[in-house]
């Protein structure tokens, strides 16, 4: 049983935070759009996309092992474990990150400072999970929250200061720096016994996180690839106003992510009746549904007049780009409350099926282009997504209803295997 009284007041907590982090992100986002150039956008958006890359295909996705593992599975020794493989894989990213950035931008140290924040995110957000299982989103949304509050103002001090874009990679080092010292403070960095890991150990992980981390992989490189090809179609400036749509598109999923891709799943793994984890799934996809569709219209009725009145004429490509981003609107969420439930019912086999769906609607568009060239590459990438996500949702939901009611895993669920300890 879970406790929901708690649950309910962290989902509270965690929504609140992650409406102020919205507001706040896009009051800075208009400051941050006056003072520094799409190019200059572009540029930042292409390396973090790089960097994103590369942990995606290293990550092991430790933090989703730890959060699915069963109270009584979860001994000292697959603690330290995890612990482990984390601080590898981020020491491994940060390498290869650091490598290439010296190969494409030789001359350049906000590249570089850049990467190593990143790794850091990574190595946060996984650790995190220890805490987290403990469903201590009060204080864990009180944390996220100030990081983010914090990185934003200074970003904005430092561009009307003159800073230019190095407002841009300033900010993620403080929000890595106050989200970091915030979750010390409140016991929710963990740390265990550094040793090296064995064959077996190895193997055991590897086992585990197969399913999961294809998925993981797919998604990662999926988002960040949209960004590289964004940069090829368009240049760093094409870059930066793909950049933008995407982040403007993604609000409305900002602000549900922290129930939908952090909550629910940990409320999945720690409730042992599967008919009460359907039943909460679909109610909470009917739930999401009618105003992320809201949503998905007014970007469609409004991008054009509402995004050059607040960005400036300088950002206008963004609101064509935003408006063909309907279906990132309506599908990311309802998508990702699947995605979690899959992964800790141990349907994690379905997911790659629902992503080869998502990369052929991203493909389809191109097909068009390939067709008529002399149409604006940057508008068929953003349908593709749209196209990509609208699949991907109905490509899982499909499997699910073909496959509920014919238990054959460890918590009577189709497939899988039980978590190794």
């Amino acid at each position: 049983m879970v406790d929901t009284r708690g649950l309910k007041a962290g989902a509270t907590v965690m929504v609140t935070g992650q409406v102020i982090q919205a507001v706040v992100a896009f009051a800075a986002n208009l400051v941050l759009v006056r003072h520094i150039a799409p190019a200059e956008f572009g540029r930042f958006a292409v390396v973090y996309a790089g960097a994103s890359l590369v942990l995606s295909i290293v990550s092991l996705r430790v933090g989703t092992l730890i959060i699915r593992t069963p109270a009584k599975a979860f001994t000292q020794a697959l603690q330290e474990r995890y612990f482990n493989v984390l601080a590898i894989e981020t020491g491994l990213a940060l390498v290869l990150g650091l490598a290439w950035v010296a190969y494409a931008w030789p001359t350049e140290s906000w590249p570089m400072l850049l990467v190593a924040v990143i790794c850091c995110q990574h190595w946060i957000g996984h650790n995190r999970a220890f805490y987290e299982r403990e469903m201590r989103y009060v204080k864990i949304g009180v944390v996220e929250t100030s990081g983010v509050i914090a990185a934003h103002l200074v970003s904005v001090v430092l561009v009307l200061k003159g800073s230019g874009a190095a407002a841009l990679y300033l900010r993620e080092l403080m929000a890595v720096v106050v989200t970091f010292c915030g979750l010390w403070a409140v016991g929710g960095m963990t740390l265990r016994r550094f040793r090296r890991l064995g064959r077996e150990e190895w193997r055991a992980v590897l086992s585990e996180v197969r399913g999961v981390w294809l998925d993981s992989a797919l998604e990662s490189a999926y988002q960040r690839v949209l960004i590289l090809a964004a940069g090829v179609l368009g240049g760093d400036r094409g870059a930066g106003f793909f950049f933008q749509a995407q982040r403007l598109a993604m609000l409305p999923n900002q602000i549900t992510a922290p129930v939908v891709a952090r909550m629910v799943p940990t409320w999945f793994g720690q409730e042992d009746r599967a008919v009460v984890r359907i039943r909460v799934r679909n109610r909470l996809l009917k739930i999401l549904a009618g105003p992320l569709a809201l949503g998905a219209v007014a970007a469609v009725l409004f991008a054009d007049p509402v995004v050059p009145w607040i960005f400036g004429d300088t950002w206008r490509p963004t609101a064509g780009l935003l408006a063909m981003l309907w279906g990132l609107i309506l599908f990311s969420s309802l998508f990702e409350v699947l995605k979690g439930y899959c992964i800790v019912t141990f349907r994690a086999r379905i997911l790659p099926l629902a992503r080869a769906a998502q990369y052929l609607g991203l493909a389809l568009p191109f097909a068009v282009l390939f067709l008529f060239p002399d149409r604006p590459g940057l508008t068929w990438l953003a349908i593709g997504v749209s196209v990509g996500f609208a699949l991907a949702f109905f490509a899982v939901l499909a499997q699910l209803r073909r496959t509920e009611g014919r238990p054959r895993g460890p918590r009577g669920e189709t497939g899988g295997v039980p978590p190794v300890t």
